[in-house]
């Protein structure tokens, strides 16, 4: 009896790091760098949103997609948010930081933050050939 006691001692003991290192590892924080940005319930433009977040927002990155696509958390919320809206370095150059002011003036309601942020997931960057 002892003995079991014993043994289930040191293999919970033994097992104990192992699972507190897993806890460690930090998830890689980016911050949304478009003006107003949304979390998408799948790795696709034309998903359902989850929600609209601004400039500057912090989210925990759990997986970098293959696609365009990388999986986030902030808070409760969970999705899938485009990769190039993401930035290492909280931007400095945000409008709603730098015009205060001029935004708290335009008053805007989570409908036009919503379809602000819906015209930024839908426009296509890159270049065009002449």
């Amino acid at each position: 009896m002892k003995t079991s006691i014993l043994m289930t001692f040191f293999l919970l003991l033994m097992a104990a790091p192992v699972s507190a290192k897993k806890l460690k590892k930090a998830k890689p924080v980016r911050y949304l760098n478009k003006i107003y940005g949304q979390v998408h319930q799948n790795s696709s433009r034309f998903s359902r949103v989850i929600s609209t977040f601004e400039c500057g927002q912090p989210f925990k990155v759990q997986h970098f997609g293959d696609d365009e696509f990388s999986k986030v958390t902030y808070a409760s919320y969970e999705g899938y948010i485009l990769t190039s809206h993401l930035s290492k370095r909280r931007p400095k150059d945000c409008w709603q930081d730098q015009y205060r002011k001029y935004f708290d003036f335009l008053n805007l309601g989570i409908s036009e933050m919503h379809h602000w942020g819906r015209l930024q997931d839908l426009f296509i960057e890159g270049s065009v050939m002449p």
